[in-house]
């Protein structure tokens, strides 16, 4: 695991099968534990399931997810509990009205002035940090 290298430490590796259709067990062993984040990475239903249980069990960190969750299917599965998820997408190539194309166009340019380069001299966009855990 490369997670120990970046100062990130797992708290729980569970997992849940793709006729699940409740997660709370699974979280619950989070809860009261040091966890600072929580990464989800799968495709529909699961992943709207455990933001629906994250957000009833009141457990308030932010929740990661994969580009499998990027839809508006998700949005209608998870309802409102998929509002402040984060998850790496993409901008549709096409199919903008004037408006939304300039909206893109001004995100865009605020998250390049965020590009830094690693130490592969490769340009990354910080989205957020996990400190390590003592």
């Amino acid at each position: 695991m490369q997670a120990k290298k970046f100062g990130i430490q797992i708290i729980s590796d569970d997992t849940y099968g793709p006729k699940d259709t409740d997660m709370t067990a699974q979280l619950t062993k989070i809860r009261g534990s040091k966890t600072q984040a929580l990464i989800c990475w799968g495709t529909n239903p699961g992943p709207a399931i455990i933001a629906r249980n994250v957000k009833q069990l009141g457990l308030h960190m932010p929740l990661y997810m994969s580009h499998g969750v990027s839809s508006k299917k998700f949005i209608e599965l998870a309802g409102d509990a998929a509002e402040g998820i984060i998850l790496p997408s993409r901008t549709r190539s096409g199919g903008q009205s004037p408006a939304q194309h300039r909206s893109t166009e001004k995100v865009a340019a605020e998250l390049s002035s965020k590009i830094t380069r690693n130490s592969t001299g490769r340009k990354v966009i910080t989205l957020g940090v996990m400190p390590g855990m003592p």
